[in-house]
C-alpha cells in the first residue's frame, strides 16, 4: 500500500544520507534555527528533515503536488500532529514485539508475527479514527480512501479473525490423506489445520481439495523417534504460514515507515509556521523564471517577534545568470544572499517561502561557498583551503546549479582575489550555471569579460548619507568608496568630549 502524502511515489528509507555539501548548504545557509523549530528536539525528525531538505525536487508537478499537502496541512495541523502520533506509537509497540522475532522455533516465530499483526491492525484501527477525512486535498483523499478500500470493516473482521485462531492457546494439525486404487494410501505432508477460510487461503487451501472428516491418532508415550517425527513435521506444517505472515507484517512495516516520514515531515512543516510571527507573509512559489518579491530572512523571522522587525527585499533578474552584490559591510547583503538560498531550498522542497509573491526556477541542486574562518584542522593556507573546497564543490555539479558565493577567495590580496573570481564566474556562466555571489573586490566588475558582464544583474546594500544601513538591496552599480568613518564612529561613538568624525571630517 502507498502513502502518497508528499510525493507521488514513496521513497523512504531510499532517502540518502547528506552529503558534504548538503551539509555545507545547510550551515552556510543558517538553517540551524530553522531545523530545531521543526524538529523540537525529535532525534527521529531531526535526522530526516534535513535530508528531505537536500533533495529538491525536479518537476513542477512534483512541487505542487508537495504544496497541496503542506497547504492542507497548515488548516489542520492538529490532525497531523495526531496521526504522527499515532504511527510514531505503533512503532514502539511494534519494536518491542519484533525483540528476536526472527529467531526460535517456527512455533515460536508463528505466535510473534502474530502478536506483530495484532499491533500492527490496532495501529490501522486507531489512524482509521483520525478525521483524515477533512484534510482538503487530493492527496489526503486519495490516502483516506485507498485505507478505506485496504482495511474496509469486513476486511478488517476477517484479518481479527485470523489472528484470534492463531493467539488459540491449541492449534490443530492434520495429515491430509486419500484413499487410492487398490485401497492403497495416499498421505501428504502435515498442514496446519485453519478454523476461518481466511487461513485456508494462506496456507495452501488443501481443504478445497480433500474431504474433511477427520480421525484422530496417538504416539505411544515411549516412542521416541515418532515424536521426534511428529515434532519435525509440525515444524513444517507451521512454516508456510510463517512465511505468509512474515511478508504480511514486513509489508505493514514498510507502511508505517513510509507514514511516519511523511506525516512526520508535513508536521515539522507546521512547526516552522507555528514558529514564526503570526503575521508574517507567505507564500507557495509557482514555477518559473525567478521574480521575488518583499523576501525575508528565515532565520531573522524566528528570532523576531513581529514581522516587519525584518526588511524585505526583491529579487528581480531579467533572465541573468550571473547576480554580482556589492556594497557597505552589514549592510545586509550576506542576510539577502542567505535568503535567496533559503527560498530556492523551501521552494523545490514543497514549502512555502517567506516572500509576497515568488516564481523560481528548478535547480539540480543548490551549492554555496562562503568565506571560512581559519582553524586549527586546516592543513594548508586558508587560500589553497578554499580552492579545494570549491573545485569539490564542482565536482558535485550535476546539471544546471545554483551557486551562492560570499566573499569568496578574499583571504588573498584585493586584485589576486579578483582574478580569481573572475576566472570562477566566467567559467560557470559559460557551463550554464546560476551564480549569486556577494562580494567587496571592486576591481571583480571591471575585470569581468563584456560578454560576462552584459549578463550580470548588479545589485548594492543601500547606506545614507549619514551611515545608516537600511538593509536594502537595490540595484547599483560597484562603488569604489571607502566607509572607514563608519567603522571610526562605531567604535568610539561612546568616547567622551565628542571624538565623532562627520562626513566633512573624513580625511582625503
Amino acid at each position: 500500500m502507498k502513502v502518497g502524502l508528499i510525493r507521488q511515489q514513496d521513497q523512504w528509507p531510499d532517502l540518502p544520507a547528506l552529503t558534504a555539501p548538503a551539509k555545507m548548504l545547510l550551515a552556510d545557509l543558517a538553517l540551524a534555527p530553522a531545523l530545531q523549530a521543526m524538529s523540537q528536539d525529535d532525534p527521529y525528525l531531526a535526522e530526516i528533515v534535513p535530508r528531505t531538505l537536500c533533495q529538491p525536487l525536479q518537476t513542477a508537478a512534483a512541487v505542487q503536488y508537495c504544496q497541496a499537502a503542506f497547504q492542507a496541512a497548515l488548516q489542520q495541523p492538529s490532525v497531523i500532529q495526531q496521526l504522527y502520533d499515532q504511527v510514531v506509537a505503533c512503532q514502539a509497540a511494534a519494536q518491542k514485539v519484533t525483540w528476536g522475532i526472527y529467531t526460535g522455533s517456527v512455533t515460536y516465530q508463528l505466535y510473534s508475527n502474530t502478536q506483530l499483526l495484532q499491533t500492527y491492525l490496532n495501529g490501522i484501527n486507531a489512524i482509521l479514527k483520525l478525521p483524515l477525512a477533512q484534510m482538503q486535498s487530493a492527496n489526503f483523499q486519495a490516502f483516506w480512501q485507498e485505507l478505506q478500500t485496504e482495511f474496509a470493516p469486513a476486511k478488517r473482521k476477517e484479518m481479527q479473525q485470523m489472528v484470534n485462531a492463531l493467539t488459540a492457546t491449541n492449534h490443530d494439525y492434520a495429515y491430509p490423506a486419500q484413499l487410492q486404487q487398490g485401497c492403497l494410501g495416499l498421505i501428504a505432508e502435515l498442514q496446519y489445520l485453519p478454523a476461518q477460510s481466511k487461513l485456508a487461503g494462506m496456507v495452501t487451501g488443501w481443504t478445497s481439495r480433500y474431504q474433511t472428516s477427520i480421525s484422530d491418532f496417538y504416539i505411544a508415550e515411549r516412542d521416541e523417534n515418532s515424536d521426534q517425527a511428529a515434532a519435525r513435521n509440525l515444524g513444517q506444517a507451521a512454516y508456510s504460514l510463517v512465511v505468509a505472515l512474515i511478508n504480511t507484517t514486513q509489508e505493514l512495516a514498510r507502511f508505517f515507515a513510509e507514514l511516519r516520514w511523511q506525516a512526520g515531515y508535513l508536521l515539522a512543516v507546521t512547526r516552522l509556521r507555528a514558529a514564526l510571527p503570526e503575521a508574517t507573509t507567505i507564500t507557495f512559489p509557482q514555477i518559473g523564471s525567478p521574480q521575488i518579491q518583499g523576501l525575508q530572512n528565515l532565520t531573522l523571522l524566528l528570532a523576531k517577534a513581529q514581522a516587519d522587525a525584518v526588511i524585505g527585499n526583491d529579487f528581480q533578474p531579467q533572465a541573468q545568470p550571473l547576480t554580482l552584490i556589492t556594497g557597505a559591510n552589514q549592510g545586509g547583503k550576506t542576510v539577502f544572499l542567505r535568503s535567496l538560498g533559503q527560498a530556492q531550498v523551501m521552494a523545490q522542497a514543497g514549502l512555502f517561502v517567506l516572500a509576497q509573491t515568488c516564481h523560481v526556477p528548478l535547480y539540480t541542486q543548490v551549492l554555496t561557498h562562503f568565506k571560512r574562518e581559519e582553524d586549527q584542522q586546516m592543513t594548508s593556507g586558508k587560500l589553497v583551503e578554499e580552492l579545494q573546497r570549491f573545485a569539490e564543490l564542482t565536482a558535485q555539479a550535476q546539471g544546471h546549479e545554483l551557486f551562492l558565493m560570499n566573499e569568496s577567495f578574499a583571504s588573498t590580496n584585493a586584485h589576486e582575489g579578483a582574478l580569481i573570481n573572475r576566472e570562477i564566474l566566467t567559467g560557470l556562466i559559460k557551463g550554464g550555471q546560476t551564480v549569486v555571489t556577494v562580494s567587496h573586490l571592486t576591481d571583480l566588475e571591471e575585470l569581468l569579460p563584456s560578454t560576462i558582464k552584459a549578463q550580470t544583474l548588479f545589485l548594492r546594500a543601500q547606506r545614507e548619507q549619514d551611515g545608516q544601513r537600511t538593509f536594502k538591496i537595490l540595484a547599483g552599480m560597484p562603488e569604489v568608496t571607502s566607509y572607514g568613518v563608519d567603522i571610526f564612529n562605531r567604535y568610539f561613538q561612546d568616547v567622551p568630549n565628542g571624538l565623532i568624525l562627520s562626513q566633512k571630517d573624513k580625511p582625503r
